[in-house]
């Protein structure tokens, strides 16, 4: 009966030593409340992003490459910017919506490119 006790005091004991550990409760972080941290922003960047607020992009009518009146509006205003700031460099694209072949579409976006080009150099854009 001893002999009974002990290996069952010692069965109990191994179970209660191999039973696996209950994970302590992960500790629950607060995070202060922060004010967004504001970059410091070079002078120069600053004064092409002011540039880039007043500049606008320009849009044409379905399938066409002509300027009509609203454009060329807008790019007066963008050529009186670009005479003011000669050492603002910008790139002209055209784009197109999805309706027609790929082909097409880089014909017309190329077509409309050149025209808002032609016309900005018209107005004294170099």
């Amino acid at each position: 009966m001893v002999r009974m006790l002990q290996v069952s005091t010692l069965a109990l004991a191994l179970s209660a030593v191999a039973c696996k550990k209950s994970a302590p409760e992960p500790a629950m972080l607060s995070a202060a409340p922060t004010s967004p941290v504001q970059a410091a922003v070079p002078a120069h960047v600053a004064d092409v992003q002011r540039l880039m607020e007043n500049f606008r992009r320009v849009s044409f009518d379905l399938d066409s490459s002509t300027l009509n009146a609203q454009t060329k509006r807008v790019l007066d205003e963008n050529a009186g910017i670009l005479q003011r700031r000669t050492d603002v460099k910008i790139e002209v694209q055209g784009h197109c919506d999805e309706r027609g072949t790929t082909d097409y579409n880089l014909a017309l976006g190329q077509r409309r490119a050149e025209a808002v080009l032609k016309y900005l150099t018209a107005r004294g854009v170099p």
